[in-house]
């Protein structure tokens, strides 16, 4: 190993001087640079963190496989439950617009109808119907009670009004 090292920095040192060489003119003469091997000498093994590995490390574990397998059934669930669940929040969204212009069209209906009955009411007419047909009179002094509030909330009632 300490071989193969001192080799390589020998390499270096011949090469180093050529790296910053200036060469006049346009043209450049190509330097020839000795082609290193990259494949190790047979017999030799490999060193720890190099590309060789032996067939054990490439191998994965039964353990490991397991593990990406269920992290993969994980990852897919939870993307079909995502994806239902937006779905069933598209629809109740859409379930909503519906409801809320079927509210609106009700408010609106329940609108013309009360501007309908309030225009159609004569007061003169119930004013007049009281009065005549059903007998009833104005109250007189005697006949209203006054009091004062105590509490905003409510108020009590002890005894029967007259």
């Amino acid at each position: 190993m300490a071989k193969a090292r001192e080799e390589t920095r020998r390499e270096l040192k011949v090469h180093r001087p050529l790296q910053n060489a200036y060469v006049q003119g346009a043209a450049a003469p190509a330097l020839d640079f000795p082609v290193r091997d990259t494949e190790p000498e047979r017999g030799r093994t490999p060193v720890a963190g190099s590309p060789l590995r032996d067939e054990s490390r490439t191998q994965m574990n039964m353990g490991y496989l397991l593990f990406l397998a269920a992290m993969a059934v994980a990852v897919v669930t939870v993307c079909v439950n995502y994806l239902q669940l937006r779905a069933r929040y598209t629809n109740l969204q859409k379930e909503y617009t519906v409801l809320e212009a079927d509210l609106s069209e009700r408010i609106l209906e329940n609108d013309a109808i009360y501007n309908g009955i309030v225009s159609s009411i004569n007061l003169e007419e119930v004013k007049e119907t009281a009065t005549q047909k059903l007998g009833m009179v104005y109250a007189t002094g005697e006949q209203i009670i006054t009091y004062t509030e105590t509490e905003k909330d409510y108020v009590k009632q002890y005894r029967d009004i007259p």
